[in-house]
């Protein structure tokens, strides 16, 4: 099967499974438009090693992405932060305070989550999908 993703570029990934294939084009779509075939790939060998290798998988697994302009504990942070005033909708509880995300993220989240740093950017998922 051969795919074209940009345009004057086909992609052939016929030597990949149908389940590959869906979670190769979810990539793709979801956060990936702008890598090569190769990075494609790349990206999905480190899925590989949490064992994400469907397109189910990825769809419970992926929580968030954050871009560059961070260094892991700068990621961490803007994740803690966003799972608990987002994802939990405790952001009032924190007008008052100081909290310190990265913090919070290795007290409270990181035996729940793992992240992928690939292409500049943090991936962030979580493990009991």
């Amino acid at each position: 099967m051969t795919v074209t993703l940009m345009p004057g570029s086909p992609v052939d990934y016929s030597d990949l499974s149908a389940d590959e294939q869906n979670l190769y084009m979810e990539i793709t779509e979801m956060f990936g438009e702008k890598w090569t075939h190769e990075q494609t790939l790349d990206f999905m060998g480190e899925l590989d090693h949490y064992s994400i290798t469907t397109l189910d998988n990825l769809l419970d697994a992926f929580s968030y992405v954050t871009d560059c302009q961070y260094t892991e504990d700068g990621a961490k942070a803007e994740y803690a932060e966003y799972f608990h005033c987002e994802c939990l909708g405790e952001a009032y509880a924190y007008e008052k305070v100081v909290v310190d995300w990265t913090a919070t993220y290795d007290y409270a989240l990181k035996f729940d989550t793992f992240i992928i740093e690939f292409d500049g950017d943090f991936y962030f998922f979580n493990s009991n999908y």
